[in-house]
């Protein structure tokens, strides 16, 4: 069923108004081994005429604050550096150490070791992720995406930029429908909306972050409970993360229930900028059954006992289907009488696929045989 709810299309709110700058900078003393230097920059409000926002957690009035223990990627030339903050709030002070300072300083949030910066055109890759947390009246920490240049060496102008878009997902206070355990974002002109990205950070206007087209590229973006037994309350809301896209032929929001059921709300074409918020409010919805089949992303879509048992016979010919939960399942439900639960994966072929659990619970699930292999996987390899 396929429910039209209202939408403010426009780009209306900004995450948060406040730029993270540098505004002080101590040095410590090199340690005893004389090869790195301590550093510790303060991440403040002091633009907060800007447009800019670096905060990771959305809050009351859409303001925005670090978390104890955020962790950004510092660059020094092109290395990486992790640096910390214990307090978090508007207010925090990142710590790290380096092994020699620099004439300039470019930085990345969520730190993430595998990143790199090309000195040369001052460009980022790091990744984007299409598996997103379902916090209430946020975006997931660590999910948001934002980058920082500085051209002194004492990071003194270290300014941050986001470098993503927001849907704003309003449940209305009022809402009836059933209780809403995940979420999907998909572009209705096949968009890429996750993977690895790229970001230059050389001026504001060009820090948003774009999907690079490799094996990588995710089609939909997901929102999923991090506790088994939690859903998207009545009265909250909740955001997807994304790349700045121009979705000229709409995007669909699918909404799951415990069941596996579906509703598809269709929104109207929108052009997603950097640093900007696009809000959904859901009403009143009806959902479809659940049923078997692919995502967007070529990912087995497990929403019964059947679809478990159609996934498994699919996943011995091919070790690399993954497969995503979408409801508890009932093993019992399955006639085991004449159909066993097969092998899937193989010494000569192992299981590759990855398996998104989505926090949904199998239950009576047995295994008898005297095979050499046995378990839901039998043979796992590495991804």
């Amino acid at each position: 069923m396929k429910n039209f709810i209202s939408f403010l299309s426009s780009a209306v709110l900004l995450i948060g108004v406040a730029s993270c700058n540098s505004d002080e900078i101590i040095v410590e003393e090199p340690n005893e081994s004389g090869s790195s230097i301590a550093l510790t920059f303060r991440a403040s409000d002091a633009e907060s005429n800007s447009n800019a926002s670096t905060r990771t957690l959305v809050r009351e009035g859409f303001r925005t604050y670090w978390t104890a223990n955020d962790r950004i990627s510092l660059f020094a030339g092109d290395k990486n550096y992790s640096f910390i903050t214990k307090d978090g709030g508007l207010v925090a002070d990142f710590r790290g150490t380096v092994e020699q300072t620099a004439e300039w300083y470019c930085a990345l949030y969520p730190y993430n070791r595998n990143a790199t910066f090309d000195y040369d055109g001052f460009v980022f890759q790091t990744v984007l992720y299409a598996e997103q947390y379902a916090e209430p009246d946020s975006y997931a920490s660590g999910m948001n995406l934002a980058v920082a240049r500085s051209t002194s060496d004492d990071a003194q102008d270290l300014a941050f930029y986001n470098s993503a878009s927001y849907l704003h997902v309003n449940i209305s206070e009022n809402y009836t429908g059933d209780d809403i355990y995940s979420m999907k974002l998909t572009g209705n002109n096949n968009e890429n909306l996750a993977g690895d990205v790229e970001i230059v950070v050389m001026y504001p206007e060009e820090t948003g972050a774009k999907v690079i087209e490799n094996e990588n590229a995710k089609k939909a973006i997901y929102l999923n409970q991090i506790n088994e037994d939690d859903i998207c309350y009545p009265g909250k809301s909740y955001y997807f993360v994304l790349p700045p896209t121009n979705m000229t032929q709409g995007y669909t929001l699918t909404l799951f229930n415990k069941q596996g059921g579906t509703c598809t709300i269709t929104g109207e074409p929108t052009d997603f900028l950097r640093n900007m918020v696009y809000d959904v409010t859901i009403g009143d919805v009806t959902f479809d059954e659940p049923s078997c089949g692919y995502d967007e992303n070529g990912v087995f879509l497990v929403s019964s006992a059947a679809c478990l048992k159609e996934w498994a016979e699919l996943a011995v010919d091919d070790p690399t289907l993954g497969c995503r939960f979408t409801a508890d399942i009932d093993f019992s439900e399955i006639d085991t009488d004449d159909w066993d639960w097969p092998q899937i994966g193989s010494e000569e072929t192992p299981f590759t696929g990855k398996i998104i659990g989505n926090s949904k619970t199998i239950s009576d699930f047995n295994i008898q045989g005297d095979g050499r292999f046995s378990g839901f996987i039998a043979v796992l390899g590495e991804e």
